[in-house]
């Protein structure tokens, strides 16, 4: 249990100071806020002691798999020649730019944390 409550942790830690994905933010302080957080926890340590990647536990979780898009800019290719604000442009031309997340179970970002703690560092190790 030490290694998914470090795991957690340091998830917690990381999402905290990084402003990119506020919806994991509310994810992981809606996991930590329920009222079955440390029977999250143990059964995912009890999963993790025993795995199977065929169990109806592991299956769920990766069934909970899935993106989403978010805006990050919008510029169009031609502004108004008018000299005025407007709400309208000539331009038909309209340029978005968005990034890319994954929505997955909290139970899968610890286990990617538990990795990088245990593995992570010496694959750094080999490619500094």
């Amino acid at each position: 249990m030490d290694d998914v409550n470090l795991a957690f942790l340091k998830l917690k830690n990381h999402i905290y100071y990084d402003s990119s994905n506020l919806k994991l933010r509310e994810e992981i302080a809606s996991f930590e806020q329920s009222a079955e957080f440390k029977d999250k926890l143990s059964l995912l340590t009890k999963n993790i002691n025993k795995f199977d990647i065929n169990s109806d536990y592991w299956n769920e979780l990766f069934n909970g798999i899935s993106s989403f898009s978010f805006l990050k800019k919008i510029s169009l290719d031609k502004i108004n020649n008018y000299g005025v604000i407007s709400n309208t442009t000539e331009s038909k031309n309209i340029k978005t730019e968005t990034n890319e997340f994954i929505r997955m179970p909290i139970e899968l970002h610890i286990c990617s944390m538990i990795w990088s703690i245990k593995v992570g560092y010496t694959l750094e190790k080999k490619c500094i």
